[in-house]
């Protein structure tokens, strides 16, 4: 039996999911490998789904202490305009404000990334097919215990009832045990691009890999 739950998320959640977030944003070890400030991290990454569909996030609960999380989204498109609108600016102020901290890891990591999308080494999925997507993590001591699973069946036991046509999910050939989980599971490869995203950390290219789900 298992010894932890699943629940919808909770305001009070906030900090414990930010925490997970950052500590296992480096392919499962702390944040600090290649970013410097773990607010502006969780605030450009994370905020949206807790802040603007909290009703589509899940946790897994064991003694009564967050341990692991789905974010999700059913209109991409949807929240891609709400972080333009919404959250960039609210970024940009706090770091003119001087509340953020973009050190020299968080500022080569970022320049990276725009040069990856702009070399289009992200792949995507089709959006009419697969409007929804997800993320899920699980603190690292608690891996290995079916506590992905469990948060996977409950956010797409949750589309089918709402009729969402399609999901996907972006994660890279270094996240071994997640792939083997999403395509276990049904998701399908849809598309995989080799990328020198992390080449400064890891001293090798990768693969970005996006997973899709027919619903």
């Amino acid at each position: 039996m298992a010894s932890f739950g699943i629940r919808p998320l909770q305001t009070m959640d906030r900090l414990s999911v930010f925490q997970i977030a950052a500590d296992t944003a480096f392919f499962g070890k702390p944040l600090e490998y290649f970013f410097e400030d773990r607010s502006l991290y969780c605030d450009a990454f994370c905020a949206y789904y807790v802040d603007f569909e909290s009703q589509h996030a899940w946790v897994a609960e064991k003694d009564q202490q967050v341990v692991g999380y789905l974010f999700g989204c059913v209109d991409t498109q949807g929240m891609n305009a709400t972080i333009t609108r919404s959250i960039l600016p609210r970024l940009i102020s706090k770091l003119c404000r001087g509340e953020y901290h973009l050190g020299k890891k968080s500022a080569l990591y970022l320049w990276r990334l725009g040069k990856a999308l702009l070399k289009k080494e992200i792949p995507t999925a089709d959006l009419s097919r697969f409007p929804a997507h997800l993320h899920v993590n699980v603190a690292a001591s608690q891996r290995g215990r079916g506590i992905g699973e469990a948060l996977l069946d409950c956010y797409l036991h949750q589309l089918r009832r709402e009729q969402v046509v399609g999901v996907h999910l972006k994660t890279t050939s270094e996240n071994k045990a997640a792939c083997y989980l999403y395509e276990k599971i049904g998701f399908v490869l849809v598309e995989a691009r080799r990328t020198d995203l992390w080449q400064p950390w890891l001293g090798r290219e990768i693969e970005s890999r996006c997973y899709a789900m027919s619903l």
